[in-house]
Formats: C-alpha cells, structure tokens, sequence
C-alpha cells in the first residue's frame, strides 16, 4: 500500500487512478494527516510501503512535516513533491532519506517506487527531468541486493567562486551546464550506465553521487584499482564536456561569452560492504565520509600531475610556440586597402600601415597528445594561452610560465616590420632587469602589462618605465576596461599604448553610450601622449566607428588572424 498526501497538487489526487492501472495499491487521504502518521507508527506490521506526500500541508507547520517525513524515511521511501526553495527541504542533507521532486513529469514517480523496489524489479534511470536529492534508503537497498555499493562522488565547490566574482546567475548557470553535461553522460560510451543513479547531495549542493547499480565484474566488486580509472576517466570526460559548452557558439550554449575559466572540480570514489550488524545508514555515512577523504587525495594527485605536465610544457622545446597578430595604424588605412586585403587573404595589401606585432603564446597540441597520451590532468583538446595560464596559476607556476612565453617571443621575431609587443605580468615585470638578457640587441619592444593582475607598486612601474624609455621601449596597459585599470593609474603611468579591452569593442557600431565613452576616454588620454589600440574588431563597421571616435591603432581578426612567423615572411614578400 502506498499512501498519498495532498490538499491542492492535482497530480496528487490523480496518483490512485494511475497507481490502479498498474496494479499498485494506494490510498489518498486530504485531511487528518497527523492521525494516519500516528497509525503508521502504532502499527507492529504496517502494509505501507512507501509516502509521497506535498511540501506543505495546512494542518501541520512545513518543518514539523519535514521532520516527520525525515523518521519515516529510516523505515520506507518517502517522495516529497513541491517547491525546492523551501526552507523545509534546503535543510536536507546527504544523510536524508527523504527523495524531493518540484514538478514531476509522467513516469518519474513510478521511476522512484521501482527504484526503491517498492513496485517491479525493472531498474530504469532515476530520474529523467532533475537531478534529485541524495536518497539513503535507495543506496541501502543497493547495499543489501548487491552485498556492496560502490559510489562515485563528483565535487564541484569551487564553483562557489563565481558567484562571487561573476554573481549569482552567472553562478546558477554553471550549476545548469554541469547538470546538462552529467546528463549527456548517463548512459554514454565511455562515462557511466543508465542503471546507475545519478543524485545530488542536497538542494543547494554542487556535489553529485552515482550509485553503481551493478560490478563493471559480474557479480563482484569492483577489482582494485578499477574505480579509480573508472573516476580519471570521468573527471577527464566531464571536463572536456564542460570546456566544450564554454567554447560553443551554438545558440543553446548555457553559459554566458564572457566566463571564460571552467573552475576546478574533484571526481573520488568509494565502496562499502553490507554488514547485517550494522545499520545501513551508519554504512552509508561511513562510504560518504570515504569518498571525501578520497577527494583530497585525488585533489593532491590530479594537481601534481598538473604541476609536472606544466614544468614540461615550460621545459620541453616545440610544445610551445609563439604565433604572431599585426598591430596597424588606423589614422593610414584606406578603404581600397582594406578590400583588398579581404579579397587575398594577407596583409601585404596594407604591409604599409604596419604599427607592429603582437606575440601570442601557442600550444602544439599534436606534439603535446603523443607525450601525455590519455594520462593528463589537462584536456588537449580544448587547451588555448587562457586555460593553460589558468592552470598555471591552480599550482604556482603562472610566472613561470608567463616568462617562458616571453623568452620564446623573443627568439622567433625577427625580419619582420614594426615593433613586438608581448604580454608580462606585473610581477615580472617587476624583475625586468633579470629578464633583459633574452631581448636581442636592437629590437623594439613594447611590454603589454596586463591588469587583470592587480599592480602593487605602481612606483615602481613608475620607475621602470623611465627607464625603458631610453632604450627605446614602450609600455602598454593590457585589457583596459576588464581588470584593475583606471584613468587615475594611466594617466601615472604614461603608457606608450593603452589597449581596450574587446568587451568594450565588441558590436562598438551599434552602441552609442559605449561610443561617448570611447570618444572621451580617448580625449581624457591625449594629455598623456599615449596611443590608444582597440583590440578584437571583427567587422568592417566596428573598424569605421573606430576610425570615426579617433582610435589610432587597431588589432582583431577583421584585419590579421594570428600567424607564424614564416607565413607572415612569406606574404609581406610577395610584396
């Protein structure tokens, strides 16, 4: 017998009708709740089977409900239908037995009873719509069918930084696509079975169990060492998914343009035995425990193996390379010239107007996939400058490689017309002197100083500029409009180029507030002396608004996609 509670949920009151044409016994009751709670409890042998009930039921206060549906679900499944916000549900831990759905669609309650073996023995997906709460009583009765259970947990904390440095529907969204992608995996090749059951450790968590329903061995438990490849090549898969939702340009892509990091996230794993002198829900919270404590140690492995993969991307010639983005003087480009240069596909047609050229930092992912094979922390893939930086960073070694990138840029510029611009960190720039030996005698460079990094001595970039001058460096404050940049430290610093920032480029022509601000900050910085170079246009008409605001220099894919450096060579020849 199952036994339904509901004043206003019409698919409630509708359960009996359905439950009948499946030969399932249920009775529904819209009043006296309490009362039939204390004869579930009175009795020695109650014939119920399981409860669903609604959140909120006038005649008792949600969290005494709660509590109840909470001893209750110690003896038999209990299914709650209604507003997840609730406070009543928020409280909900990995130690509840009570299942929660807010708006179930046809099949997923039946879904929930044969899962629980309440009705049938088929064992179908959990649940199709939702990723449900965590539900003990449905891993004990794996526990007791099987003699074991084995968990995978996926740990995804660290989305908790989003929001607060992008917000909280910034936040929701990443929350989205991790559920999306988990749902692409349920069931695919290589990830994990449609038997197996996927949940969520509480309503507000970002930690995902899936119960193993079966031993990848027939009738065993996992052998040693299987979950554990069983786990890397989840946490491989599921990153790879989640930089591909980052990276797509599809309509249905969750994730808005501008998050451009995936934040980390720990795949552990855990078996337990079925002891019949011990309670199961102990058994449970014990194999819960485990799996956390197995996540600090992935955490520890998945990060050294970073640390080495990143020194040998650093160490090891041809895994990196620098490819190089022209720089061109808008005040000298005509339109003939630009059309030109769209119908041949290079910059020969505007060779002229060459201000200088922006290294970029490569990764050879070819050369990169043979030496790490299948056994890496970082998807080759959907490695770019920004991920692996990023990377760097999560094991200390961002400034190590933000001079390996400088050191290669030095050495492959060369027999090419303008200035070299490359990216340091402030941090390194810093220690400018100590770096000085890479630069080739002659050269004219530029130092991008990028202030997505907070600069922390502005006196001594003060200084460091005055010295530079005299060698016929320059300096450029990088991503203007996106870090730590103000008006108040350009006008300071004096800077040879100030480079806005794409997000304040992006569709320039169609936005008259951002082309008044444009127009200004370019007059607020004439006093300075300073260039101003809009980088990322990708239009025709973002070039002309630009030219009409008075912007001097220009860089984005309209005009120059980045290159190699023979390539380059060989058509400003042609010339």
């Amino acid at each position: 017998m199952i036994y339904i509670f509901g004043e206003k949920n019409s698919l409630l009151q509708n359960l009996p009708k359905e439950f009948k044409s499946y030969k399932i016994e249920s009775e529904f009751f819209k009043t006296d709740h309490l009362k039939i709670i204390q004869e579930v409890y009175a009795a020695k042998e109650s014939s119920v089977q399981a409860i669903i009930t609604e959140c909120k039921l006038h005649d008792i206060h949600s969290i005494m409900w709660i509590d109840l549906l909470e001893g209750l679900s110690r003896r038999l499944p209990v299914l709650v239908i209604g507003d997840g916000s609730s406070e009543s549900v928020r409280r909900l831990d990995q130690t509840s037995g009570i299942t929660w759905l807010q708006k179930p669609k046809d099949g997923e309650i039946l879904d929930f009873l044969r899962t629980c073996g309440v009705v049938g023995n088929q064992k179908n997906k959990f649940y199709k719509a939702t990723i449900p709460i965590y539900n003990s009583l449905i891993a004990t009765r794996i526990l007791k069918t099987n003699g074991f259970l084995s968990v995978i947990s996926i740990h995804a904390s660290d989305f908790s930084k989003v929001s607060l440095e992008y917000g909280s529907a910034v936040y929701h969204q990443l929350q989205l696509a991790l559920q999306k992608i988990l749902y692409e995996m349920w069931g695919s090749s290589g990830a994990f079975r449609k038997s197996d059951i996927l949940c969520r450790r509480s309503a507000a968590s970002n930690t995902f169990y899936i119960l193993l329903e079966h031993s990848r061995n027939e009738n065993l438990m996992p052998m040693p060492g299987d979950l554990e490849t069983l786990a890397q090549r989840l946490s491989i898969k599921l990153e790879n998914l989640m930089w591909k939702e980052l990276t797509s340009a599809s309509r249905e892509r969750i994730l808005p343009k501008f998050l451009d990091i995936v934040p980390r996230f720990i795949v552990s794993y855990a078996s337990a035995l079925y002891n019949p002198c011990v309670d199961n829900f102990t058994t449970m919270d014990l194999l819960l425990r485990n799996c956390r404590e197995t996540a600090k140690i992935q955490d520890s492995r998945m990060l050294n193996r970073q640390r080495e993969l990143i020194q040998t991307l650093i160490q090891k010639s041809n895994l990196l390379h620098s490819n190089f983005q022209g720089v061109f003087d808008l005040r000298t480009l005509k339109i003939k010239e630009i059309q030109a240069l769209k119908e041949g596909f290079t910059i020969d047609a505007i060779a002229h107007s060459i201000f200088a050229f922006e290294a970029l930092a490569r990764i050879n992912k070819n050369e990169l996939q043979k030496l790490v094979g299948e056994d890496t922390s970082l998807n080759v893939d959907y490695l770019n400058p920004g991920v692996l930086f990023a990377k760097a960073e999560e094991v200390n070694l961002k400034l190590e490689l933000d001079q390996a990138c400088f050191k290669l840029a030095m050495q492959n510029f060369h027999d090419i017309p303008g200035k070299l611009m490359v990216n340091i960190l402030p941090r390194n720039f810093y220690f400018l002197e100590d770096l000085r030996h890479s630069i080739p005698d002659g050269l004219e460079v530029i130092f991008e100083v990028s202030e997505t990094e907070a600069i922390n001595n502005m006196s001594l970039i003060q200084s460091i500029r005055e010295k530079i001058s005299e060698n016929s460096y320059g300096i450029a404050i990088d991503d203007f409009g996106k870090g730590y940049a103000g008006v108040d430290r350009v006008i300071k610093l004096r800077p040879t180029i100030i480079k806005l920032d794409q997000i304040l480029i992006n569709q320039i022509d169609k936005d008259t507030r951002m082309q008044s601000f444009i127009s200004g900050l370019v007059d607020a910085v004439r006093s300075t002396q300073s260039l101003v170079l809009a980088e990322g246009v990708e239009t025709k008409q973002e070039l002309l608004t630009l030219a009409e605001i008075g912007i001097d220099l220009v860089q984005g894919f309209y005009l120059h996609r980045p290159e190699e450096l023979e390539t380059i060579i060989s058509n400003l020849k042609k010339k």
